[in-house]
């Protein structure tokens, strides 16, 4: 793979000089050569930006040098013509002349790109952020979202208790559960909880082993936090290394793409329920297998151009249960 990898790169670089020679106008400057700024010119300059190591310091300047992203990223406030100006002024060969659109292009282009970075940098902080018992938003959050889940059921034995596992914990410490993931994956189950609140109480009884509408133990029971866990993992990968969102959130601001993040999650958590029950019969031997095709499946599916629904229930919460709340709420809920 290393091989083809190098390969690729190799022959991209080549490619790149070519048409440089032949046009006489850099990568940045082909991909803004059109009138009209639409879905293909936005995938191809910010492929430009993320591809152009040249560009790569004045980019940083734009989402900060620190892992953890501003925390209130004024977009308005960067005079994003002077900052087209200076990427022009770096990638233009001043011999060609330049289309009266180009500069408007790569300035539309430098904030969609800086959006998304700073989504992707709030999930990878996220998931370097380790659950920590002595923070308050995060044992709150932990707090909610036993509230969400199991209402009206009380907790005996403080934070450390084998109650826990009713939620599909594999002890008595929830914290053991989280270090995969950070608090990345805590935030989303909360978000899950929290957005489809009726779906998530229904999905926890029958994941116990609980058939909600026979009241009867059932052979599909699967440990529910767990599978959040692992799910979390998956989308983060999609966003981070399988890049397989760009096509379809790129253009959106950092706050909808991590909601929308969480709107994959939550569905996907829903879908992978209904399959694992329509099945004839299950065990958690077959678990792995069945998990990590089911998730194989959903991958094709988004790179094919199709992002699921799940189904949500027709009628309205009732009082006690928690509505949606909005999405800097659902996604902030401590920052670490």
């Amino acid at each position: 793979m290393r091989w083809r990898e190098l390969w690729r790169t190799r022959w991209r670089h080549l490619r790149k000089r070519l048409a440089h020679w032949m046009t006489g106008k850099s990568e940045l400057e082909r991909a803004c050569s059109g009138r009209v700024y639409d879905a293909k010119m936005r995938l191809r300059v910010f492929a430009a930006l993320e591809q152009s190591a040249e560009l790569h310091p004045l980019l940083e300047e734009l989402v900060g040098k620190s892992e953890r992203p501003p925390p209130s990223p004024a977009s308005a406030s960067i005079d994003w013509d002077e900052v087209a100006e200076r990427v022009l002024a770096r990638k233009h060969d001043a011999r060609t002349p330049l289309r009266p659109a180009a500069r408007e292009h790569v300035a539309c282009g430098l904030r969609e790109w800086r959006e998304w970075q700073l989504a992707c940098r709030q999930v990878q902080q996220w998931t370097r952020t380790p659950f920590d018992a002595d923070n308050a938003a995060h044992g709150q959050a932990l707090e909610r979202l036993w509230s969400l889940l199991l209402p009206g059921v009380a907790r005996y034995g403080g934070r450390r208790t084998k109650a826990w596992t009713m939620l599909g914990f594999q002890g008595s410490d929830p914290a053991t559960d989280f270090r995969s993931m950070g608090v990345f994956a805590l935030y989303q189950l909360v978000y899950f909880a929290e957005s489809r609140t009726m779906v998530a109480q229904r999905i926890v009884r029958e994941a116990g082993g609980i058939d909600t509408a026979a009241d009867t133990e059932t052979p599909y029971h699967y440990p529910f936090a767990l599978v959040g866990i692992h799910l979390s993992e998956w989308v983060a990968r999609l966003l981070l290394q399988a890049r397989c969102f760009e096509r379809h959130w790129l253009g959106l601001a950092h706050d909808d793409i991590l909601q929308r993040l969480h709107d994959v999650y939550s569905d996907t958590f829903t879908l992978f329920h209904i399959a694992w029950r329509s099945a004839p019969s299950r065990s958690l031997m077959e678990f792995p297998d069945m998990f990590r095709a089911f998730c194989a499946q959903i991958e094709r599916h988004i790179r094919a151009g199709v992002l699921l629904s799940a189904p949500r229930p027709s009628r309205p919460a009732k009082e006690g249960e928690a509505s949606a709340a909005s999405p800097r709420q659902k996604v902030q809920a401590g920052g670490g």
